[in-house]
């Protein structure tokens, strides 16, 4: 899109030769800008770079003429000019002539935005995207930035708002994170070394805790070096504990699939103060001992032999309440409590025996693979916490307002700050999706996110598609009155396989869902989406007819949901489709008019703008003429544009004729400024 140089307001046609007055240097540059700008939208790109080059000559010796001072707005003229024949020479190829061009207006006039902006597309298509990226960073200026910050209020609210929120969420789910790995530090430090530890008797007393540091769980693996073996049938505390009472404890302890194998009681003496009356310490003896279980029983043997040297490793668990009650009831020995004498409500289940120092092959890689899970997940929330602390800070730099052009953030905050009935922001999902004039923004919360989570069950299940369907409206589903027929084998294998391809799409939409984060897209490329729902009837009457609208922007994976009674959500999509459609118009009109296409009819056999004078189109706007020619060429751009809005939006109830003149008014008065 080129810029028209030279005035401000409604362009005015200038004298030629044979006019009564003689053209200055500067007239004739800014007729050649003109007849340039043409050029380059017919796609004449050789005849406009010339014609621009024309005009840059003739305002640089106009200004050497005057001997005078550059002014302000010279050098502006200057820099537009200079950004046109860029472009021109960017769309004809000529990276190198193109590059120079943008440089030099950007050193003509440094607060000319789009002198930077031409200068990133310069470098994307040189392949330079970081110098690119850098370049659309600051592409306003400073000074710009600085007043501006000042005036913006409803677009920093709603983007501290979703940082605050992701913030909480996100320090949050760091501190559960932080709380598991601190339960589990035991786990944690061994798979962080890659050895195993052999567990003293005081870790297996500590381990009675929940806090201890071996998880919360009943069962967690270990390894533990007995100073002795026996067999518990031997002792007298459970000399009268039958063989079948056995086998029921190893139900019990281990489940019904492990009946069978032996038990065996490991123990170690112990040694422990402990406090009397006076308050001196004394010296208790004692000692403290687990069941251990060996599956096998013919290697019961030889693994009890090799314990004498070596270390026992499996699965330790704690008794549940049903075990300890049966050994107390069983057994006459002292069943060990938090103060760590006796025998411990804790048993073994031996997998194996190696040497003390000897480790287990690939007993880690589960670990090891999670801790990495955790630690990446860990990293990316902090990142995060990181990225919305600092967007709490300064809302600039929220990334969503990075993916923007400084003129978007303005015409953004101008959208939200919309009072009137018919075009004010719509909310919907109690602040979820804002839809404005011009925008479409998605502030997801945990709750979407959890929903979108477990979406591709949801669609496994139901046999719908992830993505929405391009058709624009439609009902999906069956009526609340039919009975679901259970699908065949092929329609359950096609459902698997739109499953398995929508992964990639449910990931990245899983990604763009995460709490507290902004999306933010141009509502000309939104797709509407509508569709009904099927609804049960309630006792106290007939069903009620629900329907979902669904916002979905291919481009940015930006996609969110709004349900509700049919007729409501019937007149929410046409206020949303009209609002579309009158965005989309303002877009293409604008970027026709910059390349002097001219206004055609919108349909065939409608209404022609040629029969439209100047003033048929100030009334069809509603617009005094005098407020556009007082207006600078943007302010002028922006009045016409919310004129237009306000026309076709206010009401309703237009016929096609009327909107078409409004539109054809709004073109034509648009290519005249």
């Amino acid at each position: 899109k080129l810029t028209m140089a030279g005035g401000s307001g409604l362009a005015t046609p200038t004298p030629g030769e044979g006019g009564k007055k003689k053209e200055t240097l500067a007239e004739t540059a800014t007729r050649l800008n003109h007849q340039a700008v043409a050029a380059f939208g017919r796609g004449s790109y050789t005849k406009a770079i010339d014609k621009f080059t024309e005009a840059l000559d003739l305002l640089a010796k106009d200004t050497a003429a005057t001997g005078k001072a550059i002014s302000p707005a010279r050098s502006h003229e200057t820099a537009v000019c200079r950004v046109n024949r860029a472009r021109a020479r960017l769309a004809a190829g000529q990276l190198k002539e193109a590059e120079a061009d943008a440089l030099e207006s950007a050193r003509v006039d440094p607060n000319y935005a789009k002198s930077l902006t031409v200068l990133a597309e310069v470098y994307q298509k040189q392949g330079r995207s970081d110098e690119a990226k850098e370049l659309l960073a600051k592409s306003w200026p400073t000074a710009q930035v600085k007043a501006a910050r000042k005036k913006f209020t409803r677009l920093p609210a709603i983007l501290s708002a979703a940082a605050r929120h992701a913030l909480f969420v996100h320090m949050a789910i760091l501190t559960v994170l932080a709380c598991i790995a601190w339960l589990h530090r035991h786990f944690v430090i061994e798979a962080w070394n890659g050895m195993e530890l052999i567990m003293e008797p005081d870790d297996l007393v500590q381990a009675l805790h929940w806090n201890s540091g071996y998880g919360i769980a009943n069962s967690f693996r270990g390894r533990v070096h007995a100073e002795r073996i026996e067999d518990p049938r031997n002792l007298p505390g459970f000399s009268q504990v039958s063989v079948a009472d056995w086998q029921e404890f190893i139900g019990k302890a281990f489940g019904r699939s492990h009946r069978g194998g032996q038990l065996k009681l490991l123990s170690w003496a112990r040694a422990q103060e402990s406090k009397v009356r006076r308050g001196k310490g004394a010296t208790s003896h004692g000692w403290i001992g687990v069941l251990a279980y060996f599956p096998d029983s013919a290697k019961v043997g030889a693994q009890v032999r090799k314990l004498a040297r070596h270390a026992a490793h499996g699965q330790l668990s704690r008794l549940g309440r049903t075990s300890r009650s049966w050994l107390q009831q069983r057994s006459t020995l002292e069943l060990a409590g938090f103060e760590g004498r006796g025998l411990l409500p804790i048993v073994l289940h031996v997998q194996g025996v190696v040497a003390d120092a000897e480790q287990v092959p690939g007993r880690f890689i589960y670990g090891q693979s999670l801790l990495a899970v955790v630690g990446l997940s860990a990293a990316f929330l902090m990142y995060r916490s990181l990225v919305s602390f600092v967007s709490l800070c300064d809302f600039w730099r929220h990334p969503a307002v990075c993916a923007l052009r400084a003129d978007e953030i303005a015409q953004l905050e101008r959208d939200l700050r919309e009072e009137l009935g018919h075009t004010k922001p719509r909310e919907l999902e109690n602040g979820r999706i804002i839809v404005t004039l011009h925008w479409f923004i998605h502030c997801p919360t945990t709750t979407d996110f959890l929903l979108r989570l477990v979406q591709p069950l949801t669609l496994l299940m139901s046999g719908e598609q992830l993505k929405p369907s391009s058709e624009g409206s439609g009902s999906s589903g069956s009526s609340s009155g039919s009975k679901a027929s259970t699908p065949s084998m092929k329609a359950l294998l096609l459902r698997l396989i739109s499953f398995v391809v929508s992964l990639p799409t449910w990931v990245s939409y899983l990604r763009r869902s995460t709490p507290g984060s902004i999306h933010i897209s141009p509502l000309k490329d939104v797709k509407l989406g509508f569709r009904e729902i099927p609804s049960q009837a309630t006792a106290g009457g007939p069903a009620q007819k629900i329907a979902q609208l669904i916002l979905w922007d291919e481009g940015r994976n930006n996609m969110a949901e709004t349900a509700g009674p049919l007729e409501e959500v019937q007149s929410l999509t046409q206020e949303l489709a009209a609002r579309q459609a009158v965005a989309l118009k303002i877009s293409d009109a604008v970027a026709s008019a910059e390349s002097g296409n001219p206004v055609m009819p919108m349909f065939e056999g409608g209404v022609d703008p040629r029969s439209l004078s100047l003033d048929m189109c100030y009334q069809a706007l509603n617009l005094k003429p005098d407020k556009l020619r007082a207006a600078s060429k943007n302010d002028a751009k922006k009045l016409l544009g919310r004129t237009f809005q306000l026309q076709i939006l206010e009401d309703k109830e237009a016929d096609r004729e009327r909107v078409e003149r409004i539109s054809l008014a709004y073109q034509l008065l648009l290519n005249r400024v």
